[in-house]
């Protein structure tokens, strides 16, 4: 029997053969099934060029099979790999496991099989593992790269010929016991994997920027580094996170288009990047690589960071400097400000946010305001004139929490999500592309705990622990594993 080019999703086993014999399986795609390919008590089977993904438990099972044969298969985002389970004398060959929950290929109570040319990489555990597999299996030429350990075998497995290709860039990561392999001549010494930043208490993420403050009072950011937004004393962008030079004690952080800013838990407020409109707030506009104080802010209790401006706020007053082309300082004026300027009119502040060139306030009392510019009805106030002083937010009461996109605003009150502003991609959750110049209820979400908006699209963290996105998707920013833009919200899978 052959079975060949078939699709199998969403199915408890997408291809399943038992008690089958010399059956030929090529070329099948198995995905979004519980196991994608199953074999038990099955023999003589040639099963190649196959892709399973997304299965839950396991890629490719082949439980008390013996005698398979297993070439140019793929098993990527499934549970485990492939799995051969209390199954003797198969043959696996130029197989690629990668990016799997736990491990990339996993032999238990495995005998007398050939592993040759297979690759295992970037999987959650190991690439390769043996456990209870005793019996003289031989690897040949397989590559473990970038796994979370990419070898090992338990000391009840020690009868096995071990003749592995080291890893150039990380060299040979062999840290469990009864692993019986020597690193060739000339193989590079080992090197850890980086570890997984952690102790995470605030995260911003900017234009071309992520900046993080740790558990220790750390800033830590990565990314575009072209005006020194990194605050590292470089302009070299970073792959990985740099320690913010200096600055300690943080307690938030904001990243804009090109520039940072964090308060300190002391009250004062610090900014580095890009200062062509004065938005370091330290009273030049001159660029920093490092960060500098903001001139005369003491107080601060929150902080917003917008495209290339700034605000704060210390009780009961906001402060707001940088670019104000739009009026979004606030102060009544367009003219741009290198030191903080008092927001006009506007007290008993609890939260801040900052669109591109807009920023919204949240009152002790439930109300919302916003000022700055506009043009796709982001101030909430039913026209699209920009206002250089802070309006109401039309028909918003009992307001819990606020968010801002680039060119939209939302809130929560209720446990029910208010969207506002620009819509042309369903950002405002509404079920349309329509823009709205006051706020419009996100449809069918309910219990919402907090808000984050993006350039045209938005989320939502529910009182459950699940998120929901809604807006546009062309790179899969909505996280439901489509690039499809969604106008209603749609919930955040898992990986």
């Amino acid at each position: 029997m052959s079975v060949e080019g078939c699709t199998v999703t969403g199915f408890t086993t997408g291809i399943s053969l038992d008690y089958s014999y010399s059956n030929e399986i090529t070329g099948n795609n198995a995905s979004l099934d519980y196991d994608g390919i199953y074999l038990i008590g099955s023999s003589g089977n040639g099963i190649s060029g196959n892709t399973a993904s997304q299965d839950r438990e396991a890629g490719i099972l082949i439980d008390s099979s013996d005698d398979n044969t297993l070439t140019g298969n793929t098993a990527n985002q499934d549970g485990l790999g492939i799995n051969l389970t209390s199954s003797n004398g198969n043959m696996l060959t130029g197989n690629n496991a990668d990016s799997n929950d736990q491990t990339g290929i996993y032999l238990h109570g495995a005998s007398n099989g050939d592993f040759s040319d297979n690759n295992a990489s970037s999987n959650a555990d190991y690439g390769f593992a043996l456990y209870s597999s005793s019996g003289d299996n031989s690897f040949t030429d397989n590559l473990a790269t970038n796994n979370s350990k990419d070898f090992y075998c338990d000391d009840t497995s020690p009868n096995n010929d071990l003749n592995n290709t080291c890893n150039t860039e990380r060299g040979c990561n062999l840290t469990a016991g009864g692993w019986l392999y020597t690193c060739p001549p000339g193989a590079p010494t080992p090197t850890p994997a980086p570890s997984p930043f952690g102790s995470v208490e605030e995260l911003s993420a900017g234009d071309r920027c992520t900046c993080a403050i740790k558990s220790d009072g750390t800033a830590w950011c990565w990314g575009w580094n072209k005006a020194g937004e990194l605050g590292d004393n470089t302009t070299t962008e970073r792959l990985l996170p740099v320690q913010v030079s200096g600055l300690s004690g943080a307690s938030a952080i904001g990243a804009g288009s090109s520039h940072t800013c964090a308060l300190k838990g002391d009250g004062t407020a610090w900014c580095w990047g890009n200062n062509d409109y004065g938005q370091l707030g330290d009273g030049t506009t001159s660029e920093s690589h490092v960060p500098v104080q903001v001139s005369g802010l003491t107080g601060a209790l929150g902080i917003a960071v917008g495209g290339y401006s700034a605000c704060a706020y210390n009780g009961d007053v906001v402060w707001c400097w940088g670019n104000n082309e739009y009026g979004q300082l606030g102060d009544g004026t367009t003219d741009n400000s290198d030191v903080p300027v008092q927001v006009s009119g506007l007290t008993g502040v609890s939260a801040l946010a900052a669109g591109w060139a807009h920023m919204c306030a949240l009152k002790g009392d439930g109300t919302v305001l916003c000022w700055g510019y506009n043009g796709e009805g982001q101030l909430g106030d039913g026209t699209t004139s920009d206002s250089n002083v802070p309006v109401h937010v039309v028909g918003m009461s009992s307001v819990s929490g606020i968010a801002a996109g680039a060119f939209q605003s939302c809130a929560i009150s209720g446990g029910s999500a208010w969207c506002w502003g620009d819509g042309e991609f369903g950002s405002l959750g509404d079920g349309t592309t329509h823009d709205h110049h006051t706020p419009v209820q996100v449809s069918g979400l309910t219990d919402a705990a907090l808000l984050s908006g993006g350039v045209s699209h938005a989320c939502a963290l529910k009182s459950d622990t699940t998120l929901w996105c809604w807006g546009t998707n062309d790179h899969g920013q909505l996280g439901d594993n489509t690039t499809s833009s969604h106008h209603t919200p749609v919930p955040v899978f898992q990986p």
